[in-house]
This record gives C-alpha cells, structure tokens and sequence, in this order.
C-alpha cells in the first residue's frame, strides 16, 4: 500500500501493524518496520533572513537570524554584476516566504533562488514574452489564493499594473489589471502609488494591493479577482476617508501583523517629527492608530540620526512582527508588542568589504 501520503514532513520511519479480527486471521509477520531514507525530520525554518550582496564582486551571503538572535552564515552563489535582487516570496508554493527573486538589469534575464535550510536551489525562468526591463517589481503576495505568491508589476510610461505567476521554469503575465473589460491605467501624475499588499480581510482569501495617494493622503485598497478588479475602496474611520498626504511627513513603510491577531496593520514613518505608528485594521476600517512607545513615551528616529527602516519581520517568532532598521549596514531589531517596543538589539556582526543588506 501507498503510505507516503501520510506522512507530512520530513523523512521517518514507520510502523506498520495489522491487527486480527473476527472476520480473518493473520498468518506470518503481523508487524513491518519501514525506514524512508535517513529518518530525519524536517522542522520548519523561521529564521529572519538578509541576502548581503557585494555589487563590487557578485558576491552573497545568507544571515539566518534566530529568534535569540544568533546569527549563521550561509555563502550564496555568486551573480554576474549585473543581476539585481528584486525581492522575495513564496514562488514555489512550499511554505517557505523566502524564495529569493533575481533580474539582469541588462539583458533582463530571470532567477530565483530556492532556499531551503542551508541549501540552496537554482532556478532559471524562461520569461517567454514578458520583458521585466520594461516593468517595476513592486510586490511578491498571493492575489489568487493559491498558496503561491504572484508578482505584482507596474509600468510607468503607461500606468498598467499586472499580476506575473510562475508556472514551473516559466514567467507567465496573467494580463494588466481590468475594470469592466478595460485595462485600469493609474499614471503617476495621478498621485496613487502602490505601497505594498496583504490580506486586511482576516481571512484565507487572496492579498490585496494597498494604494497610497501623496497628494491627497488617501490610502486605497484593491481586491483582485485573476485580473479583474473585483473591489476598490478607501480606508476609512466612521465612514469618513482617511487622509495621510505626503507633505504632512507621513509614508507607508510595511503591511504585517504587529499584534499577533491574525489582522494585517499598515506600518507609517514621519520624515518630519520621526514618528513610528502602526494603523490597526479591520477590512477596510481604520480601528486605531498608535504612536509606536517605550515606556508609554513616543519614540521619534529622526532622519538625521540615519537610520533608515530595512523591512519587518517576527524576529522573536512570538507571532508579532518586528521592525529592523539600518544604519551605514549595522542593523538593529525592534522587538514589538503591538505597539511597544519591548526589546531593541543591535546586531554587532557585519559582512566586512562592500555588502549590502536585503531582507527576504
């Protein structure tokens, strides 16, 4: 009989047992012992990662940073210069969030890395008749809810956004985004620019794409249906839009989870007083809004003393994202709950001769 189905991860070993009834009797061997391979077991890597690559040499070099903060060091393939990292996501639907996505900035050739523990997989896409050199990368999310994370791309010169899905070793463009039949063309002198994508629903369902406009301070929400836009909507608080213009010093930085309650929240800086705050969400409503604290005291990182947010993520892996920021390439953690910072942390360790940092 086939038993590999019933065996969720990892290699093990397997007892196998049949028992007697009233109906038959068993004659023999009652009792087999199956080893499948080596017998190890599989747990699931949670680690928060950086790509540090050196644009001088192609170098790269993979941090793992557990939820101690600990650092190991993985070495990565080496890139022809001319690769760029554009950003990270589950592409292959296995679970894990980090596949690292790669484009040739000259030629517009395509890679990505498959990086399971410290092993790392190769893979060329065929892009077929999608150049990305004519396309901006601006999210990896799951805007069908097939478990694996689709690229969203934007083109500047005519406003269309399109949703990429790799389908084994191709880049297929599932077509630009559509309204009643109609390609939706958002130009940038319109002042809406995509800031990120999550799942404000609360639910199993596909991502949506989060829109901020830098003129009015409008923030809108798409709900795609394959390429169909099913539903647009602004944020609103009693009913009223929310309003959050760039000129009042605020700019959307990550979408994640800083309460641990399953709700997606939208993470903000101020450029002018170094204000951090988090917006708590549900669906489309603003609930709250919070001034990141310690101590009950706002926090204020000002962009003279130059530190620049990197990207989130649950460092501690209590189920709330956290905040890294970067000085110069040394990096800092902000331990959140909700939103107070509990436990800021330097990491003292920093690759030596050029490399910069990339949170996958």
């Amino acid at each position: 009989p086939e038993i590999d189905f019933l065996i969720d991860e990892g290699d093990e070993t397997v007892n196998l047992i049949l028992n007697t009834s009233q109906d038959y009797n068993l004659v023999g061997k009652t009792f087999a012992q199956i080893t499948i391979a080596d017998d190890t077991s599989s747990v699931p890597d949670n680690s928060t990662r950086f790509v540090w690559n050196n644009p001088l040499t192609g170098e790269n070099i993979l941090w793992k940073i557990d939820a101690t903060q600990q650092v190991n060091t993985v070495t990565l393939p080496t890139l022809d210069l001319n690769f760029e990292i554009q950003g990270s996501g589950d592409l292959d639907g296995n679970g894990d969030n980090q596949d690292v996505f790669l484009l040739n900035t000259v030629t517009g050739a395509i890679q990505y890395w498959q990086v399971q523990g410290e092993e790392i997989n190769e893979m060329v896409l065929d892009a077929g008749e999608v150049n990305l050199l004519e396309w901006e990368i601006q999210e990896f999310a799951d805007f069908d809810g097939d478990s694996k994370d689709d690229i969203l791309a934007y083109k500047a010169d005519t406003g269309e956004i399109a949703i990429l899905t790799i389908d084994g070793d191709q880049l297929v463009n599932q077509g630009t985004i559509e309204r009643d039949g109609q390609p939706l063309l958002i130009t940038e002198d319109t002042g809406w620019q995509i800031q990120g994508a999550g799942n404000f629903n609360g639910d199993d369902g596909p991502d949506q794409i989060l829109w901020h406009n830098q003129n009015t301070g409008e923030v809108g929400i798409w709900e795609i249906d394959g390429n169909e836009l099913a539903d647009a909507a602004f944020v609103t608080r009693d009913d009223d839009p929310v309003l959050a213009p760039s000129s009042t010093g605020w700019q959307i930085q990550a979408v994640a989870d800083f309460s641990g309650d399953g709700q997606q929240q939208i993470l903000w800086y101020n450029s002018d007083n170094g204000y951090i705050a988090t917006w708590q969400m549900s669906n489309k409503e603003l609930v709250q809004g919070n001034i990141i604290t310690r101590d009950g005291q706002p926090l204020s990182i000002l962009p003279s003393d130059e530190w620049t947010i990197q990207g989130v993520a649950d460092v501690n892996q209590d189920g709330q994202y956290d905040i890294l920021w970067n000085n110069d390439n040394t990096i800092a953690v902000w331990e959140l709950d909700g939103s107070e910072l509990t436990n800021p942390m330097l990491i003292e360790e920093q690759p030596q001769g050029g490399f910069n940092p990339n949170l996958i």
